[in-house]
Parts: structure tokens; C-alpha cells; sequence
């Protein structure tokens, strides 16, 4: 028996409401999420969307044996929780395909974050009439990585099989990362000719207890030219630490491989992840360097969308703020308002959400925090002082739908905002150029030929990363390509996405 839990944040709110979903396992549940049923007309092959009718919770997985899959079919996320069919990918071209997921920058939208996520994960058919490869899987588990979802991606590897060179090396580095690597240890050692690295070979056989072997390795590797000085002094000093007295270690590599991360840590060197790409951020999340290197590292995720808020919040409200300024601000902002929920008088409440909310904004937590605390303070009462906050901080958690039916409308942004959460756009004004294509988008705009084109070829997952693209590009600035993209995510089922992605981007532009 297998467990393993992925903290994440699935689909913004098409599958799943309500309070955010922090944890799913994977490959069999004993009691499936509730998901809405698929329709099929010509081109809506996506029917996820009724948030407000569906929550998944922390659901029990118990998992079987792992069937004879092709690696790009692997997934961790059936079609009966994503919504999607099978052949997500199986008409376009795989090496079409990676190459739009390595592309894709989804940037600090959380709704965005939350498709391409779900997307990366989906269990699908493997691409038809092509030679067996990997180049999807791998494009993923790089994607994967790159947003700081360890545990996922090695969860996908290790389902996948980890037969092919290129699979296997991101393997152990996700193993490195994920602090689990004498498991991996073990497969490199009985494999390896998928895995002819000198120095993941002479660092394995230290964690096994070969020093000697380790050793006479490290020597001739060095001598032949296998290993480069520094990296020789690394091991060195990881094979001998009586030499950690009179020796200095190297100086770190600009871009260090999750391998030399974990021999610094191993001679008493830790590198500070907050300087690192996000993917080393799972570091510090056991809290062994410190509670404050563990706020920052889980801050990160959650912007990045590879941790749950509900994590944060635990991590967030562990202890007391040893300090002041940057993260014990927050902290201590979001202690007082958690306890003025629970103890306070509305007044307090009040107090302590109009001081942790700015806080949170020019942290990019905004969503998170509405994630957290959106529902609770629909059952708060409210004044003057703090009702714009509440207003957008309810836009921007799951229940912006039922947030929308109570709000008094003050202003021609009120009305729009609210109207876009209720999905009634047609008949009312934007405020600013990107309300303007914002509307196009969810009236006007038909959806590009192109992707039209593709969608009758049932290439679904293509026009969905596409689309993903467009939406970045449109954030930046380019009002076209936010139409084009609201359009198609809605011609794909993929509505309230669509309504998420861009409440998000119309509150959080106002804000910064």
C-alpha cells in the first residue's frame, strides 16, 4: 500500500468549491469527488461548471497495482475529477505539444495557475498514430518543476516507470528535492545504466555505506576527467568531513543542481533557497531551517500555485512572530485577524482586516488570503469602512458567485464586476480598457478560426495551452488576446474559469 498527498489547488472552481482543496490522492478512490456529468455537443467537451454545487474535501485514496500504461497516458488526476475526455492530447502533435507547455508563462493568476495545473496532472489517451516517446510527460514533469510542484511530478515519474535515461535523471533530482532520496539511491545503484552520472553514482554509494567503493570511484573519476574540481571537492568533503577544518567548500554554482544543493546541506553548508528557482522551495517547508525560511518558502508555492493556502495558514499561525517587518508583519497581521474572527467584536474584525489585507495584496497572496477567509466573512457583518475590501476579497474566493447576488451596487465597477460573477455581462459598461475586453470576450468576440479549426479536430488540450498563452499575453496588455481567450475558454466549457481568471486580473490590476 501506497499513499501520497499532493497539496494542491486543482481547477479554480470548476470541479470543486468551496474551501480550497489541499490535499487529493491519487490512482483510486474509494469514494469519487462529485464532479459534473460531461456533455458532448460539437465543441463544449468540457462540462465542469457548477461551482457552487460541488467540494471535494480531503478525500481517502487507496491505491492498486499500476497498469501496463504508456508514459504519456500517466496522470494522477482521472477524467472523472479534471472533466476532461481522454483524448485531450491525442490528435496533436506530442512534440507540438511540449513545446507549448515548456512555453507557457502563466504568471501570478491563480485561476490560470490552477487549469494548467489540472491540465499537467490529467490521466488522458496517449497520443495516436506517432512512435512511442515521452516528450509530453517529460514537457510536464519540467512544467511541474518549474512551478514548485515536487511531490506531483515525482508522483508522475514514479507511475510513469522510470525506464527511459532522460525520466529516470529527473527522477532522482525530484527525489533530491523531495528529501526522499534513498529510495532513488536504491534505483541508481541496481540501474545503473540508466543513470551513468559519476557523481549521483559515488554519492549513492556514500548513502549506502560504501565509503570505500565511494572512494576509489571518486579518485579515478577525477583522474580520468569525469568530474570537474569542484564538484570533486564537494564529494570530497562529503566522503571525508574531517576535512571540513581545513578546507573551505567551492563556491556555489549560480544555477546549483538539486544534487549539489543536497552535498552543501550534507557538509554543513545549507544554501538559502529564497535566492533559488521556486522547485527548491520544498526544502524549507519541514521547518528544518527555521519557521521564517519556512513562511517564505510557502509563500512562494502558493503564489506559484504549488501549495494550498489552507497549508499556509497552518504555517502562518504555528507560533508567534519572533520579529517585525516583511513576513512577521504578515504573520502578525493575520494572527490578530484570525483570533478577531474567532473572539473579536466587529469592530476588531473590521481593524484587523483593513490591516492585513493591503499586506497580503503587496505580497501577491490576495487570492489566498479570499481563499481562506472569502466565506467567513460573507457571515460577518460589515460597514463602510471595510466593504470595498470585502467586496474584493469575495470576487476573488470560490463563492464569488453567491458573493454577487447580495452586493449593493455603487458604481459602474460594482455593477460589472458583479454582473461578470453572475455570468450577466450584455448589458452593462466596462470601466477601463481591460473591463472593455474583458466584456468582448464574454459576449462579443467569436472565438479565432484557427482554434475553431482545431477544436473540429478534437484537439482539446492544444486549444486549451493555447488559450492559456493568450490569456498571459493578454494580461500583459494585449486586449485582443484576453478577448480571444475568454471566448474560447468559454466555447470549451470552461466558464468559470473564465469568470475567475478574469475577476482576478480586473481586482488584482486595480490594486497593484
Amino acid at each position: 500500500m501506497i499513499k501520497i498527498w499532493l497539496p494542491l489547488i486543482l481547477l479554480s472552481s470548476e470541479a470543486f468549491a468551496g474551501p480550497p482543496l489541499s490535499a487529493i490522492e491519487w490512482l483510486q478512490t474509494t469514494e469519487p469527488p462529485i464532479v459534473a456529468n460531461p456533455v458532448k455537443p460539437a465543441h463544449k467537451i468540457v462540462d465542469i461548471d457548477k461551482p457552487d454545487q460541488m467540494a471535494v474535501q480531503r478525500p481517502l485514496i487507496s491505491v492498486s497495482p499500476l497498469s501496463r500504461l504508456s508514459p504519456e497516458a500517466v496522470g494522477l488526476l482521472p477524467s472523472y475529477v479534471t472533466g476532461f475526455p481522454g483524448d485531450l492530447w491525442v490528435n496533436s502533435p506530442p512534440d507540438l505539444l511540449a513545446r507549448l507547455i515548456r512555453n507557457l508563462e502563466v504568471g501570478d493568476n491563480p485561476a490560470m495557475q490552477a487549469l494548467l495545473l489540472t491540465l499537467l496532472l490529467a490521466e488522458t489517451d496517449p497520443p495516436k498514430n506517432v512512435e512511442p516517446g515521452i516528450s509530453i510527460l517529460l514537457a510536464r514533469v519540467d512544467k511541474l518543476i518549474e512551478i514548485g510542484a515536487i511531490e506531483p511530478a515525482l508522483a508522475l515519474v514514479e507511475r510513469a516507470g522510470s525506464q527511459d535515461p532522460a525520466l529516470f535523471s529527473r527522477g532522482f533530482d525530484l527525489a533530491l528535492l523531495a528529501d526522499k532520496t534513498d529510495p532513488a539511491c536504491r534505483d541508481v545503484l541496481t540501474k545503473p545504466t540508466l543513470e551513468p552520472d559519476y557523481t549521483i553514482r559515488i554519492f549513492c554509494h556514500v548513502r549506502n555505506g560504501d565509503w570505500a567503493l565511494a572512494s576509489f570511484m571518486l579518485e579515478n573519476a577525477i583522474a580520468l576527467g569525469e568530474i570537474e574540481p569542484r564538484t570533486g571537492l564537494l564529494l570530497d568533503l562529503f566522503l571525508n568531513p574531517d576535512l571540513a577544518e581545513s578546507t573551505l567548500p567551492p563556491v556555489p554554482s549560480i544555477e546549483p543542481s538539486p544534487l549539489e544543493f543536497r552535498l552543501f546541506e550534507a557538509i554543513g553548508s545549507p544554501l538559502q533557497t529564497a535566492s533559488l528557482p521556486v522547485s527548491f522551495a520544498i526544502a524549507d517547508l519541514s521547518g528544518n531551517s527555521g519557521w521564517k525560511a519556512q513562511l517564505e518558502a510557502a509563500e512562494r508555492l502558493v503564489k506559484s500555485g504549488a501549495l494550498s493556502e489552507n497549508q499556509l495558514l497552518g504555517i502562518y499561525t504555528a507560533r508567534l512572530p519572533a520579529a517585525s517587518g516583511g513576513v512577521w508583519d504578515r504573520v502578525a497581521g493575520l494572527q490578530r485577524f484570525d483570533q478577531a474572527l474567532i473572539a473579536g467584536t466587529p469592530r476588531e474584525v473590521e481593524a484587523a482586516l483593513a490591516e492585513i489585507w493591503p499586506q497580503m495584496t503587496r505580497a501577491g497572496l490576495a487570492v489566498g488570503f479570499a481563499r481562506m477567509f472569502g466565506r467567513i466573512l460573507m457571515e460577518q457583518p460589515s460597514s463602510q469602512t471595510t466593504d470595498r475590501l470585502r467586496f474584493d476579497i469575495q470576487m476573488l474566493a470560490p463563492i464569488y458567485q453567491t458573493a454577487a447576488q447580495f452586493r449593493p451596487l455603487r458604481d459602474d465597477e460594482d455593477r460589472f464586476l458583479t454582473a461578470l460573477a453572475q455570468g450577466t455581462l450584455a448589458q452593462h459598461r466596462p470601466f477601463n480598457d481591460t473591463s472593455t475586453a474583458v466584456l468582448r470576450g464574454f459576449t462579443a468576440q467569436p472565438i479565432p478560426s484557427r482554434l475553431r479549426t482545431l477544436l473540429d479536430q478534437r484537439r482539446l488540450g492544444e486549444v486549451i495551452l493555447r488559450s492559456i498563452a493568450a490569456f498571459s499575453d493578454g494580461a500583459a496588455g494585449d486586449s485582443q488576446q484576453l478577448s480571444e481567450s475568454l471566448a474560447t475558454l468559454q466555447e470549451v466549457g470552461l466558464n468559470t474559469t473564465a469568470q475567475s481568471a478574469a475577476l482576478q486580473l480586473l481586482i488584482l490590476k486595480r490594486r497593484q
